[in-house]
């Protein structure tokens, strides 16, 4: 019973030993405002980046439309069967050769705003380690 009791005791004690390490809050803070606002700085690159890449689509699609309207008109008035047929081949290869061109554009741009926002989170978590580290040795 004594053994027991002597156990007790020792756990107890255990716990009121325990010193947990001192951290300065305001620093953990300061590393925890400076994260946040990485992560804004890096949506903000990737929403830019999307939104240029929706206007190039959309200028894509107007000019697309255009050229469709003047292709219409000139078929419409032209009254050669195998002009018209030509007209309309050019027309379909001109698309697919601007649909191939605007895609690979598009995705430049996006690969480019997403390579340029996981930079600034690298750098910054890089950044957070080292100010977590110091923080840790003080």
């Amino acid at each position: 019973m004594a053994t027991t009791a002597k156990a007790q005791q020792d756990f107890w004690k255990s716990f009121t030993d325990f010193k947990a390490p001192v951290m300065d809050v305001n620093s953990l803070f300061n590393t925890q405002r400076r994260n946040i606002e990485a992560l804004s700085a890096a949506n903000q690159v990737f929403a830019e980046g999307v939104q240029a890449a929706t206007k190039r689509q959309a200028e894509a699609l107007r000019e697309n439309v255009e050229s469709a309207i003047a292709a219409t008109k000139d078929i419409l008035t032209s009254n050669s069967p195998e002009s018209n047929t030509t007209k309309q081949i050019s027309l379909v290869k001109d698309w697919y050769e601007s649909a191939m061109e605007t895609a690979q554009e598009v995705a430049q741009m996006v690969s480019k705003s997403s390579n340029q926002a996981i930079e600034l989170l690298n750098k910054r978590a890089t950044e957070s380690w080292e100010e977590l580290n110091k923080a840790a040795k003080k």
